[in-house]
C-alpha cells in the first residue's frame, strides 16, 4: 500500500503511529462553534497582558504568504493520524478541504538526500495561523516554483506559543509534482476522492468573526452580499446627491427639503465619496446632540434610547430660520424647507405657523405593494421613515424589512436570505422609499456579514 510522506508502507499492524501533537477537532466544530466570550483580565502588578485575537497574531508571524488548498484529516477523539494511502477508501480515510488557505513559508523547498536510501527529497517549513491547527499527515496542494503544482505532506508540527490563540510551525515534504507534460496525479486524484466537506478561507472575515472559514454555500452568500452592498452605494450616491446643495435631496417633492438627520447618518456610515461630500447645516436653535432619532439608534446599534426617540417631524420653511444667528445656517441655503421635530423645543410661534406635515406633498407616483412585499410606504401613517408599528415594537404589524431592522437593533440573528430579498425589491421601490430605506439597508447588509451561523 502506497503512503504519502512516509517510507514505511506498513501502517496497519506493524507500524506504531504516535498521536498528533495537537489533536484535531472536526472542522464542523470550528466553523459552527458558538461565540466564546473571553473576559479581559484585570490589570495588576502581576497581570499586564491581554487576549490577542487571531487577526493581530498575523502581523507578528514571519514568512512569505502562500495560498494553498489545505486537506485536513477528519479524526475521531482517539484516532491517530495516518498518511495518505492510495489503497484505502473514503470510508476509512476522510478529509476536509479548505480552499485558498494562507500559510507562511519560512523555508522554501530544499533538496535533502536520505543517508540510507540515497534518495533525494524536497522539504521545507512554514507557519500557519487563523485558528487552523495542523496535524502530521495533513496535505496541501501548492505552488512549488516554476509555475508547477505540487502535493506536500506535513511531517512535523510544533505549537509556537502556549496561549489559546497561537500560530503553529510545521515542516513539510514534497510527495508529488505535476510537471508540464503531466496534467493529473494519482496522489492528488486519490486525495480529492476522499474529501467529504469543502470550506473556503476568507481573510476579510477575521476582523468580523476572528474565524475565516465558511462553507462554500455560506461563502457564496457572503460574497454576494458584500458585492451587493458596494453596488447599492454606487447606485445611491449619484441617484440622490445634488451638486446644487452639496448633499442629499429627497426626491418626488415639489419643494427642496433639508433632512439633517438623514444627512448626518449617511456621513456616519460612509454613504458618500470624496467627490461628493455632504454639507451639514445648522438648523436654527436645534442641537442635534439632544435629539435621538431612528438614525441614532441604528448608528448606536441598540434600543437603549427607544423611549426617547423623536417619532414625528414637521417641515419648516428654511427662510424662517434666518432669525437664528448660527454658522452655516439652513436659512441661507438653497433648501426651501428643513425637517424639524414636532415637540416644542424653542421655536417661536411664527415658525410653528409655517409647519407642514412630513412628508411634503409627493408628486404622483404610486407605491405598489405587490412589487415590494417586504416594505411599507414611507408616508404610510405620518411617522418618520418607518411605521408606527415599528416604533411601538409591534412585531406582528411590522413589514419584513422593519422586523429585520428591529432584530438588528436588538442584536438578534437576521437571515441573510431575507436581506438579499430586500436588495432585490429595493430597485422596485419609489425613489422616495429608496432615499430613506437605502442607508438602512446599507447598514443591514453590513450587519448580516457577522452571521452567527458562520461562527
Amino acid at each position: 500500500m502506497a503512503l504519502a510522506g512516509r517510507k514505511d508502507p506498513v501502517v496497519q499492524g506493524g507500524r506504531i503511529v504516535t498521536a498528533p501533537i495537537n489533536p484535531q477537532d472536526s472542522l464542523d466544530g470550528v466553523v459552527q462553534r458558538e461565540p466564546v466570550v473571553v473576559p479581559r483580565p484585570e490589570r495588576s502588578e502581576i497581570v499586564d497582558s491581554e487576549y490577542l485575537p487571531a487577526q493581530h497574531i498575523i502581523n507578528q508571524v514571519e514568512g512569505t504568504p502562500v495560498t494553498v488548498n489545505y486537506y485536513r484529516q477528519l479524526l475521531g477523539a482517539d484516532d491517530a493520524t495516518k498518511p495518505l494511502q492510495l489503497g484505502t477508501t473514503k470510508a476509512l480515510q476522510k478529509y476536509s478541504k479548505i480552499r485558498n488557505a494562507i500559510i507562511r513559508v519560512t523555508t522554501g523547498f530544499n533538496p535533502v538526500q536520505d543517508d540510507e536510501t540515497k534518495e533525494w527529497e524536497a522539504t521545507g517549513s512554514g507557519t500557519i495561523q487563523h485558528d487552523l491547527r495542523p496535524n502530521e499527515d495533513d496535505m496541501m496542494v501548492m505552488d512549488t516554483g516554476e509555475g508547477q503544482i505540487g502535493l506536500v505532506a506535513i511531517t512535523k508540527v510544533t505549537k509556537a506559543a502556549y496561549t489559546k490563540k497561537a500560530a503553529y510551525d510545521f515542516e513539510f515534504k514534497l510527495i508529488d509534482r505535476l510537471d508540464p507534460d503531466r496534467q493529473t496525479s494519482k496522489w492528488i486524484d486519490n486525495l480529492e476522492s476522499k474529501v467529504v466537506s469543502t470550506y473556503v478561507f476568507d481573510e476579510s472575515l477575521l476582523e468580523l468573526l476572528d474565524n475565516p472559514f465558511l462553507t462554500e454555500e455560506d461563502h457564496l452568500a457572503f460574497t454576494e452580499i458584500v458585492e451587493a452592498r458596494e453596488a447599492l452605494k454606487d447606485y445611491y450616491i449619484p441617484q440622490f446627491w445634488m451638486k446644487s446643495v452639496n448633499g442629499y435631496l429627497p426626491p418626488l417633492q415639489n419643494e427642496t427639503l433639508y433632512d439633517g438627520f438623514h444627512s448626518k447618518f449617511c456621513r456616519q456610515v460612509g454613504l458618500y465619496d470624496i467627490r461628493r461630500d455632504i454639507t451639514l447645516l445648522n438648523n436654527g436653535p436645534l442641537d442635534y446632540n439632544t435629539i435621538h432619532t431612528l438614525w441614532d439608534s441604528i448608528a448606536d446599534m441598540n434600543t437603549r434610547q427607544w423611549h426617547n426617540l423623536v417619532k414625528k417631524f414637521g417641515e419648516v420653511p428654511a427662510r424662517l430660520m434666518r432669525k437664528y444667528p448660527v454658522l452655516r445656517g439652513v436659512g441661507y441655503s438653497l433648501y426651501s424647507y428643513t425637517l424639524y421635530p414636532l415637540e416644542d423645543i424653542g421655536l417661536e410661534d411664527d415658525v410653528y405657523d409655517g409647519y407642514a406635515p412630513f412628508p411634503l406633498q409627493l408628486r404622483p407616483e404610486p407605491f405598489v405593494p405587490e412589487k415590494v412585499p417586504s416594505y411599507k410606504a414611507v408616508d404610510v401613517d405620518g411617522f418618520y421613515v418607518l411605521s408606527e408599528a415599528f416604533y411601538n415594537a409591534s412585531n406582528e404589524e411590522m413589514c419584513s424589512f422593519e422586523r429585520a431592522v428591529y432584530a438588528m437593533l436588538c442584536g438578534e440573528y437576521v437571515n441573510i436570505k431575507y436581506v438579499s430579498q430586500f436588495y432585490k425589491e429595493f430597485f422596485n421601490l419609489r425613489k422616495y422609499e429608496q432615499f430613506y430605506y437605502g442607508p438602512i439597508l446599507y447598514v443591514l447588509m453590513n450587519y448580516v456579514k457577522r452571521n452567527p451561523q458562520w461562527k
